[in-house]
């Protein structure tokens, strides 16, 4: 027997040594191997120097096929046809398989091959640690591509033709083991991915490099995350951070990351309010990324898609804390990136800004009254301070949703702070004032006195709003409209502009009756604005001297700037 292998390894240090594996070779060294009954007589140091064979074959300018088809064969008789474990693969011969594995890292597909032709002669269960280390062995391969080639079509082939070839065998195993470098090689292989831009947004195409990665990928970290003993079918809180830092070492997550915690939140029994968060940052990135595109890029393509991104986004229950409120808040951003005013004016269902702008009423409603919310059909302390802080936000610009969002929330709550009562008399104020500065547009006066009464007054006659931005408001109003058509300033707007502004004058509780100094001087500023008198700052200083108690030194100094006018 002895003599037999020592013939057997000098003919493989021949064959190793030439600079080719002809097919002569390998019939002449498969007689040696063969015994008379035809099976293979096969040692350790034959095995292995069968596998340097195969390693320095890659070196060889030919290698005839034949090789493989022989290497194959006889690995399997060494492992199989041995007496003290015929049939099965015992823990000595699956610790010597995996030693090949991990430390041969160019071994080509042929060991893929042996592997496929072992768990099909096997009789007992194929070894997990084996699984484990033919898909690392595997993913270092693919991860080498990427040392050794350039970014081109050869290397995307590579590539792709070994993600196939690893995505065929996790199809054969129902349960596979994974370790930990499995899958840090394969977070490692998708960053060179994106690097080179081998991936792109084709998910759900099957003959894509892009979806055959993403199956690879969720296979992978799933049974990595899921299979384990300590938490089987849960990913726990550990496993979460593990996860975390993974896909945060990148400054946005991309759409594999997505999928990858879409699949981890269908399969697993827990799902932990950290992945969740993850998940819901990423859809948020998402949809924002999409409406930004849309609405400033003005890129027309993606509208519908973006509106059914933004639909699912907002319909979907994600399990994170503080979910709608954030939800209003990606909202709040959204409508402010938008260029309509009017809320429903002109609108049609498949104008993304008017889409936005009324999910944003919703979903803020719905954050803050909803059944859903901290405080169902109530305004909470928190509730009323987040929603002033967004308002500001936008408060040099007039949005016709904001005063919707207000008006739903005054008719959906059981009580309605002053402060946002306050918010949407100035939003009702900036409303007016823009309508009057429209050329375009026609006004009707009585119907412009009825908007300011509504958003100054309450039931009881009394200010909704500081008196002095009413009476900064109703000088500018009646400025406006005397510009524009001085004849519809009628007897209707001038009794509300002598009430508005005489109720800040002298309804103050610091000198009631009588104008202070202050108050003075806001008013000669305010009539010598324009440069003259007109008729309604006559009527109001006719007022003013009936009713204040110091109406003298007013009239004063006013009878002055009018003789400087004159002069």
């Amino acid at each position: 027997m002895k003599k037999q292998t020592n013939i057997i390894l000098s003919l493989l240090n021949k064959i190793s040594d030439d600079g080719e594996i002809t097919a002569e070779e390998v019939n002449n060294l498969r007689n040696y191997l063969l015994n008379e009954d035809g099976t293979y007589n096969i040692n350790r140091e034959i095995a292995d120097r069968l596998f340097d064979l195969l390693n320095a074959a890659k070196n060889k300018q030919v290698v005839d096929d034949s090789f493989r088809s022989l290497f194959i064969d006889a690995i399997c008789a060494h492992l199989l046809n041995d007496k003290s474990s015929t049939g099965v693969l015992d823990d000595k011969e699956v610790d010597w398989l995996v030693g090949k594995i991990e430390n041969n890292l160019e071994i080509d597909d042929t060991v893929f091959a042996l592997i496929q032709e072992l768990k099909a002669k096997s009789y007992n269960y194929f070894p997990e640690k084996l699984d484990s280390a033919i898909i690392l062995q595997r993913l270092r391969r693919i991860l080498d591509q990427f040392s050794n080639s350039e970014a081109d079509n050869k290397c995307k082939g590579e590539v792709e033709k070994s993600i196939t070839s690893l995505n065929k065998f996790m199809e054969r195993r129902k349960k596979v083991s994974i370790d930990e470098d499995c899958v840090t090689i394969l977070f490692s292989i998708k960053k060179k991915l994106i690097q080179n831009r081998l991936l792109g947004k084709n998910l759900e195409k099957k003959e894509t490099l892009e979806y055959k990665f993403a199956k690879l990928f969720y296979d992978i970290v799933s049974a990595f995350v899921l299979y384990d003993e300590h938490s089987p079918y849960n990913v726990d809180k550990e496993e979460a951070k593990w996860l975390m830092e993974r896909i945060n070492q990148k400054a946005t997550a991309d759409s594999i990351d997505k999928a990858l915690l879409n699949q981890l939140k269908n399969k697993s029994m827990g799902f932990p309010e950290l992945l969740a968060k993850a998940r819901f940052d990423i859809c948020t990135t998402e949809v924002r990324t999409g409406v930004v595109n849309v609405l400033v890029k003005e890129q027309e393509g993606p509208q519908k898609e973006t509106e059914k991104l933004l639909d699912d986004y907002l319909a979907e229950s994600f399990g994170c804390v503080d979910e709608l409120k954030l939800k209003a808040e990606l909202l709040f951003d959204l409508k402010n990136l938008t260029k309509r005013t009017d809320f429903k004016e002109g609108a049609k269902e498949e104008d993304i800004e008017y889409c936005i702008q009324k999910k944003f009423v919703d979903q803020v409603t719905e954050y803050i009254t909803g059944e859903e919310s901290q405080s169902p059909n109530e305004i909470d302390k928190k509730e009323e301070d987040w929603l002033k802080e967004r308002l500001a936000v936008s408060k040099s610009r007039y949005y016709q949703c904001d005063e919707e969002l207000l008006r739903r929330l005054k008719k959906c709550s059981v009580n309605f702070p002053k402060h946002l009562e306050e918010c949407l008399s100035r939003l009702v104020m900036k409303r007016i004032v823009r309508n009057l500065n429209d050329e375009k547009k026609k006004f009707d006066i009585a119907d412009v006195c009825k908007q300011i009464e509504s958003a100054f007054f309450d039931e009881d006659r009394e200010f909704k709003i500081d008196s002095r931005e009413a009476a900064e408001f109703i000088f500018k109003i009646k400025d406006i409209i005397y510009k524009k058509d001085e004849e519809k300033c009628d007897d209707k707007l001038k009794d509300l502009f002598i009430e508005v502004v005489s109720k800040y004058l002298l309804e103050d509780q610091q000198s009631l009756g009588r104008i202070d100094q202050v108050e003075e001087e806001w008013l000669l500023a305010k009539i010598q604005s324009n440069g003259e008198q007109d008729r309604y700052d006559e009527a109001l200083l006719d007022e003013l001297e009936e009713r204040s108690i110091n109406p003298p030194c007013v009239l004063h100094r006013t009878e002055r700037h009018k003789s400087k006018i004159g002069r």
